[in-house]
């Protein structure tokens, strides 16, 4: 785009969300948030403006004054030339988010909470959110896409306290409807009470050495999102976010660097109809895969329209906003490692002794994304390739680059989990999905916290 050309978008957005807690058993709040408003952007001779408002009736007003100011002192920007996008796309549900009434929410929170109680978990922290988004983006260049997507997550945070005390944070989201919440969630949550307290109770410490791991999906999803993701967001790597959200030890000079061996490949997909899902980004960019790493080396950057056009390429669809009131910014949708072909059994098996780790009780990583620490929630022992006697909080640290040239295999039963992204300022949490395979790490370094 030459400077002499002039764009502008307008993004109308409906956000919708019912959220209740249960703290306790006690319901501590009640909460429906609407809200309506428009973003602008216009680029004029090279410099970018944003403005949003939630004052309809003025806004052609607004977009005449914007495009007559003669904006100064404002940092030159380009964007990247993309075709003009006309579509429309909806998640189904078989009722409406908007339709659910407050006793449906407390149903729902009533049952997760009766498994900790049942479980005898004093310390306890439910919510349930239900949302949506409604979206009508259209720009100069002729782009028009109207989007509806519903979302669903239940999270939790509570405490076991048998022998020693262990925290867990869960989030259980869905593209979609109530519908979606089924008697498969309520049975998973009572598994995991029950490993947690078989941890708390009889877990065993063990002492600094290298050993073999295997990790979970959830575990390896983690660390996929700290450790790849977030170094992949091409904002970062031109130093955009260095003082809210940090940096990247990727530099526009090494695009190309290898970050693991050949094992490692990773892909960040928001058209699969996960909890990150869209097709078209909000810049009105097609949405497709992105091969981030391959076969061990950067393949590809997550890219908006302005960081594509400083490595003269096109946007692959990565801008996203949390609202009309803040502008998109390069962001993850579901981003996971691709499934290998060893089952659950063979890893264990090439593994022999070593540490599986089921879940995650905290996790760390530098503003590089270079050193980074997990330590774990669920874990056992293995010994001659069986899961044995529960391991109380075995703690991973590593780097980044340690940490995925250890992969030794990859398993194919890759599953996802829902989360929410923070990045920023004003902070944007954004709907996304980690995932991956079960994987095991060869000769880490582990011990007891």
């Amino acid at each position: 785009m030459s400077q002499k050309e002039f764009y502008m978008e307008e993004r109308y957005v409906e956000n919708f969300r019912k959220t209740a807690i249960l703290k306790n058993g006690c319901l501590e709040g009640f909460s429906v948030v609407e809200e309506r408003g428009v973003g602008i952007r216009i680029l004029k001779d090279s410099k970018l403006f944003f403005y949003s408002t939630n004052e309809m009736k003025n806004k052609k007003k607004i977009i005449k004054e914007l495009t007559e100011t003669n904006f100064k002192n404002v940092k030159e920007v380009h964007f990247s030339k993309e075709k003009p996008n006309k579509a429309k796309f909806a998640i189904n549900q078989k009722k409406k988010v908007e339709d659910v009434d407050e006793k449906d929410i407390l149903e729902i929170l009533k049952v997760v909470d009766s498994i900790f109680v049942e479980e005898g978990v004093k310390n306890r922290f439910i919510t349930f959110s239900i949302s949506s988004k409604r979206q009508e983006f259209q720009n100069s260049e002729g782009s028009k896409i109207v989007s509806y997507i519903p979302r669903v997550i239940l999270s939790y945070l509570i405490t076991i306290n048998e022998r020693r005390s262990i925290q867990r944070y869960n989030d259980i989201g869905f593209c979609g409807g109530l519908e979606k919440i089924s008697s498969k969630i309520f049975d998973s949550i009572r598994e995991e009470v029950k490993e947690l307290k078989e941890v708390s109770k009889k877990g065993k410490r063990i002492g600094k050495s290298r050993m073999n791991v295997v990790l979970s999906s959830e575990l390896t999803g983690i660390a996929v999102h700290e450790s790849i993701g977030h170094p992949t967001e091409a904002d970062r790597i031109f130093g955009r976010e260095a003082a809210q959200a940090g940096e990247s030890y990727i530099k526009p000079n090494n695009i190309k660097m290898k970050i693991g061996n050949s094992m490692l490949n990773v892909a960040d997909d928001p058209t699969i109809q996960e909890y990150g899902f869209f097709l078209y980004d909000d810049e009105g960019v097609k949405a497709r895969r992105k091969i981030l790493v391959k076969e061990g080396k950067v393949n590809e950057l997550l890219l908006n329209r302005e960081t594509a056009y400083e490595l003269n390429t096109r946007s692959n669809g990565s801008a996203r906003a949390s609202s009309y009131r803040v502008e998109p910014i390069v962001r993850m949708s579901n981003t996971f490692l691709l499934p290998g072909k060893k089952s659950f059994e063979e890893l264990l098996e090439e593994a022999k002794n070593g540490i599986f780790i089921k879940t995650f009780m905290e996790w760390n990583i530098d503003d590089l994304r270079i050193n980074q620490r997990y330590t774990g929630g669920i874990a056992y022992l293995i010994k001659n390739s069986k899961i044995e006697e529960p391991v109380i909080f075995p703690v991973i640290e590593t780097t980044t680059f340690d940490f995925w040239n250890s992969l030794k295999d990859v398993g194919k039963d890759l599953s996802f989990k829902a989360a929410t992204c923070g990045k920023g300022e004003p902070m944007q949490d954004i709907p996304v999905t980690t995932g991956g395979p079960s994987i095991l790490l060869k000769n880490v370094r582990i011990w007891s916290r």
